[in-house]
């Protein structure tokens, strides 16, 4: 297993995919380290939605790039749509004395999960947020009440695809402690 900072330090949104496609153990690590993301009052607030066989994610692509977006996408091998359940009414209250949604967040860290999982299997990964969600529901027969949140675009990084150099907040200006 790799060290989690290794991790962190690799991991890219990938812009470029091989049409090789990801061995059903990969695809499976990945869901199942999103399944057992923590989640306010253990919501579990997602489904996954897996697009995997060729015809599946050449839909998928599609819905992704109507917008004129996200061109890259088209020799992905997997896409993973994540859905977020609407509310439970006996969780409600806690939200409305919050005045939090905690959907959101837990479906945030999720992916993360995915991804960082993505990483350590040797895969390549990208978070999705543009697409036509109606065109997504229609290509993975998501039904009404579910909400496509995110996307996620996963397979084996083409050959020649380096990751960039990350370019993030100096620790100082990220970092405030109060002692």
């Amino acid at each position: 297993m790799k060290d989690f900072m290794d991790l962190v330090l690799a991991r890219h949104s990938c812009r470029s995919y091989s049409t090789r496609p990801v061995e059903e153990e990969k695809l499976r690590a990945c869901l199942e380290a999103g399944r057992l993301a923590p989640s306010a009052s253990n919501r579990q607030p997602w489904q996954f939605v897996v697009a995997d066989t060729p015809g599946a994610a050449a839909g998928v692509a599609r819905a992704a790039q109507a917008q004129g977006e996200n061109r890259f996408t088209a020799d992905c091998p997997v896409f993973i749509a994540i859905t977020e359940e609407g509310e439970r009414p006996d969780l409600a209250p806690i939200g409305k004395v919050k005045r939090q949604d905690y959907r959101p967040l837990d479906i945030g860290i999720a992916v993360a999960h995915i991804c960082l999982m993505a990483q350590e299997q040797g895969l390549a990964s990208c978070i999705l947020g543009w697409y036509d969600e109606e065109a997504v529901r229609e290509a993975l027969g998501i039904p009404p009440g579910r909400e496509v949140r995110v996307m996620i675009a996963l397979g084996y990084a083409a050959e020649g695809e380096t990751p960039p150099q990350k370019k993030r907040k100096p620790f100082d200006e990220a970092v405030r402690y109060v002692r």
